[in-house]
């Protein structure tokens, strides 16, 4: 019986593709410069390796937050531009937007009080907390783990071991992790050896070394693995 739930939150309770398009193009728009649809998507992509990096273990937080900067204004031709001031008002910005992905709220609401929900993350803590506050998600949660401030990252299994040691009562057999990221949520909670639940709106097809206990695509699923699972 499940009594946990491991709640990622961009991808996940968050469309954070929406979030970062519209905090970028705010971003660049004070500095000046209008981007275009295929220079948000090139920042996106560099967004993701970079965020790569961090889970691997190649490289820090501070390191990925400036990098992924230095190499977007290089590669539209803005170098002239401080990466560290960009950073700072594009950080500003993501933490004062947020989209819903479709049911999150309503599937949060509807589990608060039968199980214990938490917050796992590697997003940056201030910009993560601004967003479950405005967005009303965090009163729904029973506490929120980040990378940032427990000094662990997904998937590492030392994240899921303070995780497991701040919960009363945690038993991995009674946990289960929902997750957008196989790299990170998926990979995290196999090797936490918790249920891992998949969220994968587009059905992409299932990965060959990853345990993937549950593949949904709509959030509205999860009712029904989490309580009568």
């Amino acid at each position: 019986m499940i009594n946990t739930v491991l709640w990622d939150i961009d991808g996940t309770l968050l469309n954070f593709k929406k979030s970062e398009e519209v905090a970028l193009t705010g971003c660049f728009r004070s500095f000046s410069v209008e981007l275009t649809k295929e220079q948000t998507a090139l920042y996106s992509s560099i967004n993701d390796k970079c965020w790569k990096l961090l889970e691997q273990g190649k490289a820090t937080r501070e390191e990925i937050l400036v990098r992924r900067f230095v190499e977007f204004l290089a590669a539209i031709g803005y170098d002239q531009i401080d990466p560290e001031r960009v950073r700072d008002v594009y950080e500003k910005r993501l933490g004062d937007v947020y989209f819903f992905e479709p049911g999150s709220p309503d599937v949060c609401r509807r589990l608060f009080g039968k199980v214990r929900q938490y917050i796992v993350t590697n997003g940056t803590e201030h910009v993560q907390r601004k967003k479950l506050k405005n967005s009303g998600l965090g009163q729904y949660m029973d506490g929120v783990f980040i990378s940032q401030a427990i000094e662990a990252t997904k998937p590492e299994k030392a994240f899921f071991d303070k995780c497991a040691a701040a919960i009363p009562g945690y038993k991995p057999e009674n946990t289960i992790i929902i997750g957008d990221s196989l790299s990170s949520d998926m990979e995290g909670g196999n090797r936490a050896g918790i249920r891992c639940c998949w969220y994968n709106p587009f059905g992409q097809s299932l990965p060959g070394n990853i345990r993937i206990d549950h593949d949904i695509r709509s959030l509205d699923e999860v009712d029904d693995i989490v309580l009568k699972g």
